[in-house]
């Protein structure tokens, strides 16, 4: 992944909100940057994107106000999750009538398709990672009880995925694309434990989610296999297939469309990846598990509305995923 950089001092006094708005647009989404020393706005960011992650460091000297408005959602809502770390300054934070003040040290995610306004009074410093919605919070959860609160990124596993996701974006450029991949792939299974430990703290789970969230994390490790199977699982979990697929049913979705939903998530994550074209469609296919292109052609059109080809033309942008996955196309 090319990691890029980019600081308003590049540009003329006059010049340089519009700029920084222009780029973090693109890179982070759309937001209304305000400021009332807009000529002397002093901001740099260091960002990058690779395996449908953005991974963002920011710097900004100038105290300012940014909002997403619903309006600006309209134009441009993809779908995703903000983890933020503060690294230096205060961050205020308001969405959907709460309030967090956000202090060096901590960490919280916020919805980037819900509207939002973060007042920064102070020179700020932070790290984010923007996730997909559907990665890190199963379908049809509530959002809210996952969003605005706040964690120390100074210990246990906080600290870890803060200095992981550091160290990541600075390494970056430097690293292959497959080892990119697994490592925000790695990146991402740390923030998912951290949000099934803050589910555990508001509800002890019972010994099923456990271990169901254990079964999601080894597949996700394993789609690469196109021999992996429900049985490997069973194997390695050291309980039956019956079972397995008892503790996927008081859910959403099956075992086996959670593992094919996962697949086909990768696919179009790489399919929408410009870094990536040089690789075929078939090839990306059965990079993920897959072992048959009409087999993952007819998958991927019934999960995204489009076929894979038009995925790779649009850049993802034309994607309108289904509620529910029809298993029986990938089983």
């Amino acid at each position: 992944m090319k990691v890029s950089s980019f600081r308003t001092f590049d540009f003329e006094p006059q010049y340089r909100v519009a700029a920084w708005s222009g780029l973090i647009w693109s890179a982070i989404g759309r937001l209304d940057t305000r400021t009332e020393a807009a000529e002397g706005f002093d901001a740099q960011v260091q960002f990058g994107e690779v395996g449908g992650l953005q991974l963002c460091r920011a710097a900004i000297q100038t105290p300012h106000r940014v909002a997403r408005t619903s309006q600006l959602i309209r134009h441009d809502d993809r779908g995703v999750l903000k983890v933020v770390f503060q690294l230096k300054g205060r961050a205020l934070i308001e969405q959907c009538g709460r309030e967090l003040a956000l202090n060096p040290g901590e960490w919280s995610i916020y919805d980037a398709s819900k509207p939002y306004v973060v007042v920064n009074p102070e020179a700020i410093e932070f790290l984010a990672m923007l996730v997909p919605r559907e990665r890190l919070i199963r379908a049809h959860a509530d959002v809210s009880r996952f969003t605005l609160f706040r964690s120390s990124a100074t210990v246990g596993l906080g600290k870890l995925i803060c200095t992981y996701v550091g160290v990541l974006l600075d390494e970056m450029s430097a690293l292959d694309a497959d080892s990119e991949r697994q490592l925000v792939e790695s990146a991402l299974e740390l923030v998912q434990l951290a949000v099934a430990e803050r589910g555990r703290h508001a509800r002890a789970p019972s010994a099923d989610v456990i271990s169901k969230e254990r079964i999601k994390a080894y597949i996700q490790r394993n789609l690469r296999d196109p021999d992996f199977s429900i049985e490997m699982i069973a194997a390695v979990m050291h309980c039956s297939k019956r079972h397995l697929h008892k503790m996927f049913n008081d859910g959403d979705e099956t075992i086996s469309q959670f593992l094919w939903d996962t697949r086909l998530d990768r696919c179009r994550a790489d399919l929408s990846n410009p870094e990536l074209w040089g690789r075929s469609i078939t090839e990306i296919a059965f990079s993920w598990g897959f072992n048959n292109a009409a087999h993952f052609s007819r998958c991927f059109k019934a999960r995204f509305g489009v076929s894979p080809s038009e995925c790779r033309i649009s850049g993802g942008s034309r994607l309108t995923p289904a509620s529910t996955s029809e298993p029986t196309l990938c089983a």
